[in-house]
């Protein structure tokens, strides 16, 4: 745990590092710095940096470099850099973060502070269950691919795309994933969850400096940090490896530094920060040209509606958001000839593969999602949903209602940054109901927070005559953000796994298949042999395996059958994994030799699984393909001689 805190903590001030050292080439020079808060200025520049590195990374991927000393020097040159040139500029930043600190929590009523200690130490918890726990089953993609990609990446020291998920996920911009390859390098899977958490962290100040740009007091931010972290479309994301809160937090950034764009005059720093991050953010996740690009264009429509260069300001701003795209077209040019995906595709089949994701609900749930828009955000557990908004929404949104209009006079920017939110809300459901998940919508559903932050505020204020209100929203939050976390699942967890010792496919007090699956198959498995599984679970195989697993079409083999069979054979597979109902030995070739190594029951939802050795009864028959370490430290499937 302290070694994985250690790089973690290392790993986190190399980004706010080359983020500082970024920040005067966007425009924001340290001279302006006391014109924003502190928690601005340093959650930016973590972002600034993580998107600097993700650029590192992908090239070093694409090149084959991607070593643990190329790492090493790479992040130690930047914290010496730090050192020499930022170290005074950190200094001053962190003294008026804690002054700022002190003077929002001594502000705060009584009630209110004992709300924001419970944060404080929620967060904690979150931070330490990272650092102990390994990847747990939140949603369960981050075992399927996202913590895949980086794992081969880590081993192999090279960019390369998850067999099977070439042209679906592999084909996608990939930020998170470039820091989790790093610090699986470096150290293991607990100092990548714990970065997760850190960029929660960093999401978390974003979002409350949003409300203090919006004119929401302290009250109405302890309020938006509880709806944020009782949210499980958020918390889920700290804990399985997906990526969505690196993508969510760059939306949120962009959203901020398009809220400090001046009306009379641009903010020419606020609109080159807004525009980058509003590209990073759809790179790393597509569904954001509606959930960040649309706010932000409607926004900055309203405020430079007067500019006599507004055609000026269009191409200079699409031209920034563009930047973070060119790193995407150079991937996607150099793995798939695809320049231009996810969004153009030049082949059409790929184009299809990447479409067959596509929608999930029938029309009839599409429709029932429609008219109960906001239950569905709050308690529905539809197909992939994957986590909920925090209770709080609806809750507290009621509130707006009561809040006299003489209050909402002096808050123009509060207004018209919500409507926009709303209606980019509004869009997004009509437009993704067929596969609907908050995480689609996350930055605009998070962005909401400010507006019903402020109405639970002023109503907090507003009810000094009936003191018992105020304990029925404090009463609220500590419901909120105790009952909607992963607080309770990961201190058992953590229990299993530290003192009563169980493995990591126990930790959820029963025993995931799959994962027994994989683990079987490394026991079996020697270095250098070649498995062929239709499990998705693959995270949980060593690294050697995974990068020489079966493609999709290899894995259409295992239906069994003499011709199959010999096919897997000469293809060099040692051991299959067979779902579902066992092989016929008695059908097999002649010259071949199938044994039953491992074997379990259908449990749950989850079918039978068999695992078979294939080898030749005579010596001189042997496979055409294996896997071999040619390229160290890359594993490949190569032509035997």
């Amino acid at each position: 745990m302290f070694i994985s805190a250690s790089i973690c903590l290392i790993y986190t001030i190399s980004c706010l590092i080359i983020g500082l050292l970024s920040l005067p080439a966007v425009g924001v020079a340290r001279s302006t710095w006391r014109n924003y808060s502190a928690l601005a200025i340093i959650a930016t520049a973590l972002m600034l940096g993580q998107c600097l590195f993700v650029i590192a990374w992908t090239g070093l991927g694409l090149l084959g470099y991607f070593l643990l000393v190329p790492i090493i020097v790479l992040v130690t040159f930047i914290v010496s850099i730090g050192i020499i040139f930022v170290r005074g500029d950190m200094a001053v930043l962190f003294n008026r973060l804690f002054g700022q600190i002190t003077h929002h929590f001594l502000a705060l009523p009584p009630h209110m502070k004992f709300v924001e200690i419970l944060v404080v130490l929620v967060v904690i918890l979150l931070g330490i269950f990272n650092a102990s726990l390994p990847v747990r089953f939140g949603a369960g993609d981050g075992i399927f691919f996202y913590m895949v990609l980086p794992k081969l990446m880590a081993a192999s020291g090279s960019l390369m795309p998850v067999i099977g998920y070439e042209h679906t996920h592999s084909i996608s911009g990939l930020f998170g994933e470039m820091h989790h390859s790093v610090l699986l390098a470096l150290n293991n899977e607990q100092a990548a969850l714990l970065f997760v958490w850190v960029t929660t962290l960093t999401m978390l100040a974003i979002l409350v400096s949003l409300c203090g740009s919006l004119g929401v007091g302290n009250v109405g931010k302890v309020v938006a940090m509880v709806m944020m972290l009782s949210s499980t479309t958020v918390s889920f994301y700290m804990i399985d490896g997906k990526v969505d809160i690196f993508a969510a937090c760059l939306g949120i950034a962009a959203l901020y530094w398009i809220v400090e764009i001046k009306r009379s005059s641009v903010n020419w720093s606020a609109f080159c920060l807004a525009g980058l991050f509003t590209g990073f953010a759809v790179v790393a996740k597509a569904t954001y040209a509606i959930a960040v690009a649309l706010p932000i264009s409607i926004i900055l429509l309203w405020e430079v509606r007067k500019s006599r260069y507004q055609m000026h300001v269009w191409i200079g701003f699409i031209l920034i958001m563009i930047l973070p795209f060119l790193t995407l077209v150079v991937k996607n040019s150099v793995l798939f000839q695809e320049p231009f995906a996810p969004f153009i595709f030049l082949d059409g089949q790929i184009g299809d593969k990447y479409n067959s994701q596509g929608y999930w609900n029938s029309l009839d749930v599409a429709r029932n999602i429609l008219f109960t828009y906001p239950l569905a955000l709050v308690y529905g557990d539809y197909v992939f949903q994957y986590g909920n908004l925090s209770g709080l929404y609806l809750a507290f949104a009621p509130l707006i209602l009561l809040i006299p209009i003489s209050s909402w006079r002096n808050h123009n920017i509060l207004i018209r940054f919500s409507i926009v939110i709303l209606i980019t809300v509004l869009v997004g459901a009509v437009l993704q109901a067929r596969y609907f998940a908050p995480r689609f919508m996350l930055p605009a559903l998070l962005s909401l927070i400010p507006v019903i932050a402020f109405a639970a505020e002023k109503a907090f204020y507003s009810s000094g005559k009936y003191s018992w209100f105020r304990y029925v929203i404090v009463m609220c939050l500590c419901i909120g953000l105790i009952g909607y976390s992963t607080i309770e699942q990961d201190m058992k967890r953590l229990f299993r796994y530290k003192v009563q010792g169980v493995g990591i496919c126990d930790l959820e007090g029963f025993p995931l298949p799959e994962c027994h699956d994989m683990l079987a198959m490394n026991a079996l498995a020697g270095v250098g042999d070649r498995i062929n599984v239709s499990s998705g679970y693959t995270y949980w195989l060593r690294s050697d395996l995974i990068q020489c697993m079966a493609t999709k079409d290899e894995q259409n083999l295992l239906r069994g059958g003499p011709d199959n069979v010999f096919k897997l054979y000469d293809l060099g597979f040692q051991y299959v994994e067979k779902v579902g109902d066992p092989w016929d030995l008695s059908n097999v070739p002649a010259s071949l030799s199938i044994s039953a190594k491992y074997s379990r029951d259908a449990r749950g939802l989850s079918p039978a699984v068999n695992i078979y050795e294939i080898s030749a009864k005579d010596p001189k028959i042997t496979p055409t393909f294996g896997c071999s370490q040619v390229n160290h430290p890359a594993w490949g499937v190569v032509v035997r001689n």
